[in-house]
């Protein structure tokens, strides 16, 4: 009996390494141009600082210095995204509004608010669009189609959803404090204020010692990615020890109410890969999402 449940094992690891190459196979088919990439960038960034400049006024330096760190800041989210499920994109929308307060202070809101809306438009564009290769790359779908039918999306949510916002803005008075409304829309004051504030005080607006909490993290954490990579080549036994940037990011921002329960997760799921690995392999993503929902 023990043989042929490892016999069964082997075959069922067996066929799902075939079904592996084959979706790295069509993932792999599609060969993008570097072009495409720096032709699309290009027009959403000239886009981007025409319509913004113009219709709100923000001078298009400051619209081009967010068109320009908005990819660096998608690179961190689309790997927490990846390895979390967890989108902060909010919270580097806020972040930009500090550098942007100071620069304008005294000044208007407006551009504070501009910048955190293209750096939260952007990053949470980009989290959304690898989630949906993943997705194609579990079925087996081809990464041009998917291509095809993003810029298809794209398109329609740029008539969509300024449309939907006016059909909001119709029915209710936004935003509103009335308890007998069914829609508030809260988040309107709370980022006005925020820009207001940031307009205001700029980078003093921060609590003391925060920059330097800030820097120290920072390079904390590039201590750490530069030493995972290092012993991953040398000393590959130790990396797995090396702490996540991301899981000690992650702890800090939501505190410790959910930091516990995935370390109570993660422990089940090393007990159980030591006792049942394949059935491990198979189910753990199911009865963590199970967990998770």
């Amino acid at each position: 009996a023990r043989a042929r449940r490892v016999g069964a094992a082997a075959a069922g690891a067996g066929h799902r390494s075939v079904i592996q190459q084959s979706l790295d196979d069509i993932f792999h088919s599609a060969k993008f141009p570097w072009w495409s990439y720096a032709g699309g960038y290009l027009v959403a960034m000239v886009s981007c600082i025409v319509m913004v400049s113009t219709l709100f006024g923000v001078a298009w330096y400051q619209v081009l210095l967010a068109t320009l760190l908005t990819p660096i800041f998608a690179v961190g989210i689309i790997i927490g995204v990846g390895l979390t499920d967890w989108d902060v994109s909010s919270s580097f929308g806020k972040l930009m509004m500090f550098p942007l307060g100071h620069w304008n202070h005294g000044g208007s809101v407006i551009p504070s608010l501009a910048v955190c809306v293209i750096t939260m438009s952007g990053c949470g564009a980009a989290a959304a669009l690898m989630q949906d290769f993943k997705t194609g790359y579990l079925l087996g779908a081809h990464p041009g189609s998917m291509v095809v039918a993003q810029l298809f999306g794209a398109t329609a949510g740029c008539v969509i959803a300024p449309t939907i916002f006016q059909l909001f803005q119709r029915a209710f008075p936004l935003p509103n404090d009335d308890p007998r409304e069914l829609i508030h829309g809260p988040f309107g004051p709370i980022y006005r204020a925020l820009a207001a504030i940031t307009t205001s005080d700029g980078l003093a607006a921060l609590p003391s010692g925060c920059l330097r909490f800030m820097l120290g993290a920072g390079l904390c954490a590039l201590g750490l990615n530069l030493g995972g990579d290092a012993l991953a080549k040398s000393q590959a036994a130790w990396a797995g020890y090396v702490p996540s940037t991301m899981g000690l990011s992650l702890g800090l921002l939501i505190g410790p109410y959910i930091g516990v329960d995935f370390c109570i997760g993660n422990l089940i799921q090393v007990i159980w890969r030591h006792r049942a690995p394949h059935e491990e392999e198979k189910y753990c993503v199911v009865v963590a999402s199970g967990c998770l929902a």
